[in-house]
Protein backbone atom coordinates (compact mmCIF):
# COMPACT_ATOMS: atom_id res chain seq x y z
CA UNK A 1 0.00 0.00 0.00
CA UNK A 2 3.00 2.38 0.83
CA UNK A 3 4.59 2.28 -2.31
CA UNK A 4 1.06 3.28 -4.27
CA UNK A 5 1.49 6.73 -2.39
CA UNK A 6 5.14 6.89 -2.58
CA UNK A 7 6.37 8.04 -6.01
CA UNK A 8 9.75 7.42 -6.85
CA UNK A 9 12.70 9.56 -5.33
CA UNK A 10 9.93 10.44 -2.54
CA UNK A 11 10.72 9.41 0.95
CA UNK A 12 8.28 8.44 3.98
CA UNK A 13 8.40 9.94 7.02
CA UNK A 14 8.06 7.69 10.19
CA UNK A 15 8.07 8.15 13.57
CA UNK A 16 9.31 4.54 14.92
CA UNK A 17 12.32 3.46 12.87
CA UNK A 18 12.88 0.24 14.81
CA UNK A 19 9.91 -1.06 14.45
CA UNK A 20 9.04 0.15 10.90
CA UNK A 21 12.74 -0.66 9.40
CA UNK A 22 12.38 -4.24 8.67
CA UNK A 23 8.76 -4.37 7.17
CA UNK A 24 8.86 -1.12 4.94
CA UNK A 25 10.56 -1.78 1.68
CA UNK A 26 10.69 1.84 0.29
CA UNK A 27 13.11 4.74 1.10
CA UNK A 28 12.19 6.54 4.43
CA UNK A 29 13.48 9.50 6.50
CA UNK A 30 13.10 9.01 10.45
CA UNK A 31 15.62 11.80 12.35
CA UNK A 32 15.21 14.08 15.42
CA UNK A 33 13.03 16.85 13.30
CA UNK A 34 10.65 13.74 11.83
CA UNK A 35 10.33 12.13 15.30
CA UNK A 36 9.39 16.03 16.30
CA UNK A 37 7.01 16.44 13.88
CA UNK A 38 5.38 13.22 14.95
CA UNK A 39 5.24 13.90 17.91
CA UNK A 40 3.34 17.12 17.37
CA UNK A 41 0.94 14.96 14.75
CA UNK A 42 0.03 12.75 17.81
CA UNK A 43 -0.86 15.63 20.36
CA UNK A 44 -3.17 16.98 17.77
CA UNK A 45 -4.82 14.23 16.37
CA UNK A 46 -8.07 15.08 18.01
CA UNK A 47 -7.95 18.39 16.40
CA UNK A 48 -6.99 17.45 12.78
CA UNK A 49 -9.02 14.53 12.73
CA UNK A 50 -12.26 14.82 14.74
CA UNK A 51 -12.75 11.27 14.50
CA UNK A 52 -9.97 10.34 16.34
CA UNK A 53 -10.39 9.17 19.90
CA UNK A 54 -7.37 7.46 20.46
CA UNK A 55 -5.57 8.41 24.11
CA UNK A 56 -1.88 8.96 24.20
CA UNK A 57 -0.12 7.47 26.76
CA UNK A 58 1.74 9.34 29.68
CA UNK A 59 4.72 8.11 27.87
CA UNK A 60 3.40 9.69 24.05
CA UNK A 61 2.65 12.81 25.83
CA UNK A 62 5.93 13.56 27.57
CA UNK A 63 8.63 11.58 25.06
CA UNK A 64 9.65 14.60 23.47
Amino acid sequence: MLKRWCEIGEKLAIGRHLEYKAVIEITYLCDDAVMEVMWGLKNLMHSLVSEEKTELTEEDRVSQ
